[in-house]
């Protein structure tokens, strides 16, 4: 007995309903589907190859799939555009001073400006000295704790956090993520956090 060719276990019926669905889905998210179709926009990222497969297999996405779609849209477009004003400020210099000599180690008074995650589970803290020098530093968590008792504070983690310590100075860098902004990076290590002076976020 075969299988009536309207009924939903029927192959034929399946690749309809997921034509249907593609259809649809071009309809009411014009945007993310004609990005997800572009080989050239997702040919190396295998989280947009994966999508895809979905996509062609059922016909539709996710609410949260679709936004990750426009997510990695919109990252694309920053970095295409990164890469055009890079090649138009190839040769502007870049602003600030860098901090002490190499593989030498200092006094420092920091304040903690930004801490943000890596792709490969680590983390970038950024710092600036009382003179406005840019530095940073490479760590497995979101914090520096200091080795003795800086009470009240025992941890330096909050935007604004000031404090003194001792560190190595790695190496210098130049931070062109903006390539209209570009300015010298001091990579320090080896930190050891001596006193919380406070918190002063405002400034």
């Amino acid at each position: 007995m075969t299988e009536p060719e309207n009924t939903p276990r029927n192959p034929g019926f399946i690749r309809q309903e997921i034509i249907n669905n593609r259809m649809t889905f071009r309809q009411n998210f014009t945007e993310e589907y004609d990005f997800l179709m572009d080989l050239d926009e997702r040919e190396d990222n295998e989280f947009l190859q994966s999508l895809y497969r979905q996509f062609m297999q059922k016909g539709t996405l996710s609410v949260s799939q679709r936004a990750s779609i426009l997510k990695a849209k919109s990252y694309q477009e920053a970095a295409k555009q990164r890469e055009v004003l890079k090649t138009k400020h190839v040769n502007d210099e870049p602003v600030g001073a860098y901090v002490g000599e190499l593989k030498k180690r200092y006094n420092m008074t920091l304040k903690l400006m930004g801490v943000r995650r890596t792709n490969r589970g680590f983390y970038v803290m950024n710092f600036v000295n009382r003179e406005g020098s840019q530095l940073m530093c490479f760590n497995q968590d979101s914090y520096l704790v200091a080795k003795g008792d800086i009470s009240p504070k025992s941890k330096i983690q909050e935007i604004g956090d000031c404090f003194t310590c001792r560190a190595t100075v790695n190496r210098f860098s130049v931070q062109d993520f903006d390539p209209t902004n570009k300015f010298k990076q001091t990579v320090i290590n080896r930190i050891t956090v001596d006193k919380w002076l406070g918190n002063k976020n405002d400034e």
